[in-house]
């Protein structure tokens, strides 16, 4: 075999390889194009929960009121689960979604809300349960926090 058709087959060889590698990442880009930034196209509308929060907030500003504290700590959880549930995060339930969304979270507010949503189910599923004023406040920053982070407030 002569140099020169070393070097062809050579370069042959090379064209070939690069056209597998070409064709690969374009299979690839096109299988996982669906799943590319799902969430971060998503505008939630920020005026809409700018009011149900300024309502929340109201409710729960009722001095003496532990209905009135629960019921924000309750309207809150949802107001959340429905920016979660508008930016597609995956999960039958707040805590399934929640956990998808972790990422979004730094540690502190994620921990936070998931004891703001304990205090919620709670004040649900617990008959004759109490809480005071300070709990409320906590979970409803929690809430506050959260919405934030993923971009309703």
């Amino acid at each position: 075999m002569t140099e020169r058709s070393r070097r062809y087959r050579n370069q042959e060889s090379d064209i070939f390889g690069d056209f597998v590698r070409i064709l690969g990442q374009a299979f690839w880009a096109l299988i996982t194009l669906p799943f590319r930034g799902v969430r971060s196209k998503v505008r939630l509308d920020r005026n809409a929960y700018q009011k149900r929060w300024w309502n929340i907030t109201e409710l729960a500003g009722h001095k003496n009121s532990e209905q009135h504290w629960q019921q924000a700590v309750i309207e809150a959880d949802k107001l959340v689960d429905q920016a979660m549930r508008e930016l597609a995060f995956p999960g039958a339930s707040f805590g399934e979604r929640l956990r998808a969304a972790e990422r979004r979270f730094d540690r502190s507010s994620y921990q936070n809300m998931w004891d703001a949503h304990k205090l919620r189910n709670q004040i649900a599923h617990e008959v004759g349960s109490r809480i005071d004023r300070a709990k409320a406040n906590r979970a409803l920053m929690a809430f506050e926090r959260g919405l934030r982070v993923l971009g309703a407030l």
